[in-house]
């Protein structure tokens, strides 16, 4: 007879605070990390808003020194409530764009909606001098992405019709709660348009067919 070590316990995976897909987990850590440095620190603040907001009149100035604000921009939030508004939606569209379509998916909408976001807006008003910031464009790109795969028909065009006029409204309106802040409504229907198109596009979605998604990639 011989003996036989018991196994080895089997230690339970740890369960991370907030059960996001990975890439989605790593954006909202860094864009808390950023507004985190901003909030407790009056220098920090001053410079990483000159270093990461978007402005239209700069870009216009000096487009290839500023380029790259085209997506630095998204990691920057003005306030908290602009902060937590963007931090939920990016939980919410990008671990369902990540989930259903991958995570290189999730970097290509987010990041082109952004830019196409920032872009927009500054065509529309190339000498403005009011900064942009807040990844609020990348985020309605993930949407429009989502949106072939959640709703399909006469909802579609509804969905669409509704998001339209609610940003537009906002954008005149306001946010109740932060009179002094400027929505750019603009940014978010470039980049809601972008994630849309590029969603029928790479995906070959109908409005009339059914919300089914095959052979996608992680």
């Amino acid at each position: 007879m011989t003996a036989v070590d018991p196994p080895a316990p089997v230690k339970p995976p740890r369960e991370r605070l907030f059960n996001l897909p990975p890439v989605t987990f790593g954006i909202v850590s860094i864009l808390t990390i950023i507004h985190v440095l901003r909030a407790v620190s009056v220098s920090m603040n001053a410079q990483l808003t000159n270093l990461l907001a978007f402005m239209p009149a700069a870009f216009t100035a000096h487009p290839l020194e500023q380029s790259y604000t085209l997506i630095s921009y998204a990691f920057l939030h003005f306030g908290w409530l602009h902060y937590f508004m963007n931090i939920t939606g990016l939980m919410a569209f990008g671990s369902g764009t990540e989930s259903l379509f991958g995570r290189k998916w999730l970097i290509v909408v987010l990041t082109g909606g952004s830019i196409v976001g920032a872009l927009g807006h500054w065509a529309l008003e190339p000498q403005s001098m009011i900064l942009l910031g807040g990844i609020s464009a990348g985020i309605s790109a993930l949407f429009g992405g989502l949106m072939p795969a959640m709703v399909s028909g006469r909802n579609y065009w509804t969905a669409i019709i509704v998001f339209v006029v609610t940003n537009i409204a906002i954008g005149f309106i306001g946010v109740p709660t932060q009179p002094g802040l400027a929505v750019a409504w603009q940014a978010h229907l470039f980049g809601f348009a972008f994630g849309l198109a590029a969603t029928h596009a790479r995906f070959r979605f109908s409005p009339r067919r059914a919300s089914k998604i095959q052979g996608t990639q992680k």
